[in-house]
């Protein structure tokens, strides 16, 4: 993602942005289903239409799953994968901005932000659904996968 910063002309005001992949995991204790309506006794039910594709984008709208009367406390969101592009680089102005980019990570980790499952998902009357339009990218079909590796990577739009 790109961003621009300040409102120059100059190409040097156009940023990337270091924190727009996120990862949405579950807590170890959380008992998850996969189905097309609520299971009773999971904690949470992700929606199955979800896992035929490897990446889709979802509004506000649309039904992720559902969960149980704790809600969003199943949920805990982290900063995404990192790209390992310093072996894929072609010129030195990408390795630095790669370089910037990793260093941003590393600062933002420091200080301690905390992202909150609020800031992107919302569960109103347990039916999960996401705070703004995102590409979600599935990193599991299997509920072990989904407890070892997080439910998806996201971006919001």
């Amino acid at each position: 993602m790109l961003s621009i910063i300040g409102d120059t002309d100059a190409n040097t005001s156009i940023k990337a942005e270091a924190y727009s992949l996120y990862k949405l995991g579950v807590k170890p204790t959380t008992q998850v289903a996969i189905e097309t309506k609520p299971v009773f006794g999971a904690n949470l039910t992700l929606h199955s239409s979800m896992f035929e594709f490897a990446s889709f984008i979802v509004r506000p709208h649309n039904i992720i799953g559902w969960v149980d009367h704790a809600g969003l406390s199943h949920f805990n969101v982290e900063y995404g994968v990192q790209h390992e592009t310093e072996h894929h680089l072609q010129s030195s102005n990408e390795h630095k901005a790669a370089s910037e980019l990793q260093a941003a990570h590393l600062n933002q980790r420091e200080k301690g932000s905390v992202l909150l499952p609020s800031q992107f998902l919302r569960a109103d009357s347990g039916v999960l659904r996401t705070t703004l339009p995102a590409r979600i990218y599935l990193m599991g079909r299997e509920l072990e996968s989904i407890h070892k590796h997080g439910v998806f990577l996201f971006c919001p739009l």
